[in-house]
């Protein structure tokens, strides 16, 4: 076994005292919502991704001092998703020393599987960026790549 009763028995323990706010638990039942009642999708997120969202701690980890105060919104628009993150998201983002491709993509793809859309576009403080500091134009659409995030 890769993991014996003793080990499994203390992963459990750990991933139920991840903390999440009832604002996060609020907003992600009302994403899960929206993205079944929404008329141009055909599927929604399930249930079991929504907890995903909640309980993973790698999906829904947020860079070193941000909140999800920093994410200021997200719309729909035809195949496309519309993410609002704060000025302050961006500064974080272009001081650090990660890989902006890897880290972006990381979120397309996530984003983009849970929520059954094509591609991501990204705002910081309601506008679109041209760089962070990186080759990377943040400034367009990015779509559904999982090869840019495989080791």
């Amino acid at each position: 076994p890769v993991v014996d009763l003793h080990e499994t028995q203390a992963m459990i323990a750990r991933v139920r005292d991840i903390y999440v706010s009832a604002a996060v638990k609020d907003y992600t039942v009302a994403l899960g919502r929206a993205t079944r009642e929404h008329p141009d999708l055909r599927l929604g997120a399930s249930p079991r991704a929504l907890l995903l969202a909640m309980s993973d701690p790698a999906a829904g980890t947020l860079p070193a001092g941000l909140t999800d105060a920093d994410i200021l919104g997200l719309a729909l628009q035809d195949d496309t998703l519309l993410v609002n993150l704060s000025a302050r998201y961006a500064e974080v983002i272009r001081t650090s020393n990660s890989d902006q491709r890897l880290a972006a993509y990381a979120a397309v793809n996530t984003l983009c599987e849970m929520l059954n859309v094509r591609r991501v576009r990204f705002y910081f403080g309601g506008a679109q960026v041209e760089s962070l500091g990186s080759d990377l134009c943040w400034d367009g659409e990015f779509l559904y790549n999982p090869a840019l995030t495989s080791p």
